[in-house]
């Protein structure tokens, strides 16, 4: 405090305003960081925000091979999709084979043995969007048809799984597909 002149009458008094402007600075510097602090979380807020929204853009393009869990997704674009569950065989299609969202598609499915009280339902693999019941009825000797109909997803990478249960038939019967599937 160099700056302080002692030698004036006024000395006490510049020296009270001199220190109470210090203090004020002092007050104003710590009001200022904690505004600094703030501000960078909220930037940070924002920022995360905005990049978990860009990653659900349509425009998103995600590796297939992290999502999918090692089972083959069914391709209806190249033909029936072929499993066979605990020595049954079983062959799904689809039309359209696309897989489009939010139209009618008609499935059809096809087993080695008849499938008494076939239930089926419709549920995303790796994201919830509902479950959905899927009635087939038997159109010939151990063939079935459904239609149903399935929302779109805007992550641009969907994919759905058609569970199977009824007599002889276990619950983990399931077939796999993306959805928008254009070839």
């Amino acid at each position: 405090m160099s700056y302080i002149k002692k030698d004036t009458q006024e000395g006490p008094k510049t020296l009270i305003l001199v220190k109470l402007s210090h203090r004020m600075l002092q007050i104003c510097s710590q009001r200022l960081k904690l505004e600094l602090m703030l501000i960078n979380r909220r930037f940070i807020s924002v920022s995360l925000a905005l990049i978990s929204l860009m990653a659900c853009s349509p425009d998103s393009v995600i590796d297939a091979s992290v999502i999918d869990t090692g089972e083959m997704l069914c391709d209806f674009n190249k033909g029936a999709c072929e499993r066979t569950f605990d020595g049954q065989h079983m062959s799904l299609t689809l039309s359209p084979p696309h897989a489009p969202s939010d139209q009618s598609l008609t499935a059809i499915l096809k087993s080695s043995v008849s499938l008494e009280g076939l239930q089926a339902s419709l549920a995303g693999r790796d994201m919830f969007m509902g479950t959905i019941p899927v009635f087939f009825t038997e159109v010939g000797e151990n063939t079935y048809k459904a239609t149903f109909t399935y929302g779109s997803c805007s992550s641009g990478y969907m994919v759905w799984r058609l569970s199977l249960n009824g007599e002889p038939l276990i619950p983990d019967y399931h077939f796999d597909f993306k959805a928008d599937n254009r070839p």
